[in-house]
């Protein structure tokens, strides 16, 4: 996942940079709407599969991030960021991460999986012997890949 990272915090960088040179003539829901488009949408995409990641990989997404709260906030450096990140309702990034698998396993246990995870997750059936209140989802048949971390 390193080359990944890497891959996207180059490209978010080259976007901030781009969007800060013309900040000036921008007002800050232009700003937030560039930022949206070619930032936040990097840092979403697939970030489910980001799930336990060494800590240096996430610090680096949560810098691409930062920079990105500031542009659009217009704070300077050394400011500091999560007050933007609270007015902006942005989560950081290992919160991002979660939201996005629990949502997932929000749309399987409710009935609206993509044809996808329908056919990779099934909610299990209720058992008597625990707490009834509770939903659980049978783990995936087959062999699974591990990830050390």
């Amino acid at each position: 996942m390193l080359k990944h990272v890497t891959s996207v915090c180059k490209s978010a960088f080259f976007h901030i940079h781009n969007i800060r040179r013309i900040e000036n003539y921008l007002s800050r829901e232009n700003r937030q709407s560039l930022v949206h488009a070619f930032i936040t949408s990097r840092l979403d995409y697939c970030d489910s599969l980001l799930y336990g990641i060494l800590k240096e990989q996430t610090a680096k997404l949560q810098r691409v991030e930062n920079a990105a709260a500031r542009l659009v906030m217009d704070i300077g450096k050394y400011s500091h960021i999560t007050p933007s990140l609270h007015v902006l309702h942005w989560l950081q990034i290992h919160g991002r991460i979660h939201f996005q698998i629990l949502l997932l396993a929000f749309k399987v246990i409710h009935g609206r999986p993509s044809a996808y995870l329908s056919s990779l997750v099934s909610v299990k059936s209720k058992s008597f012997i625990r707490s009834n209140c509770s939903t659980l989802l049978d783990p995936p048949k087959g062999k699974m890949l591990v990830a050390y971390v």
